[in-house]
């Protein structure tokens, strides 16, 4: 099973768009390297490797039901994916590719899916997925939680720190008076100038001597 995709997909997008299920399509591509039994166990170690790995225990799987056409024996592919439907918790099925046999029987390539059958794959993947989705528990973004966990303790932007991160009067005061000192310097008020920058010394010199 080819897993760097699905591992990539949850290190570099989860945590920040969250997840309501796995969908999995495969299984015509292990019919010459496993049996029934090695096929389900496979799919077994990767499902739960990857709710262990990335802390998502509840988070379902909807397995495709395999066919790979009227030239290939999926048999043992799909009851392999029975077995781990019945023994793996929150799994269900997703779309069952047999559907689409009729379709593509009559083509030279008999197992691959072409653009027409783009909608009707994807008809089966949302009624799949619509089936069971009262069932699934999704997990939600990391980033999110943590924002509205951190505003509604006050911890990040409440009330309580808000001056972290808004400038209080003083600062506001200096950086106005640096304005105007620059502007009354470059239109050569020399007076005027020399006394806004008496007050931009001062207030420097409070910031400093702040804790």
């Amino acid at each position: 099973m080819p897993y760097q995709p699905l591992r990539a997909t949850l290190n570099k997008y989860i945590p920040t768009t969250g997840i309501r299920a796995v969908l999995v399509h495969h299984g015509v591509n292990d019919r010459n390297d496993s049996n029934r039994q090695q096929f389900a166990d496979q799919y077994r170690t990767v499902i739960q490797h990857s709710r262990e790995t990335y802390k998502i225990p509840d988070v379902a799987w909807l397995l495709a039901m395999e066919d790979g056409g009227i030239e290939i024996d999926s048999e043992q592919m799909r009851a392999g994916t029975s077995d781990v439907l019945a023994s793996e918790p929150n799994c269900y099925v997703g779309a069952d590719l047999l559907a689409l046999r009729q379709q593509r029987a009559g083509r030279d390539d008999t197992i691959h899916l072409r653009v027409d059958d783009w909608d009707a794959y994807a008809t089966l993947w949302a009624n799949s997925l619509l089936a069971v989705i009262n069932k699934t528990k999704p997990k939600s973004a990391v980033l999110a939680t943590e924002y509205t966990s951190n505003v509604v303790s006050t911890s990040v932007l409440g009330i309580s720190n808000a001056r972290v991160f808004l400038p209080n009067s003083e600062i506001a005061f200096l950086a106005v008076a640096v304005g105007i000192t620059a502007a009354l310097f470059l239109s050569r008020k020399l007076i005027p100038a020399l006394i806004a920058l008496c007050f931009v010394t001062y207030g420097l010199g409070r910031l400093r001597s702040t804790p």
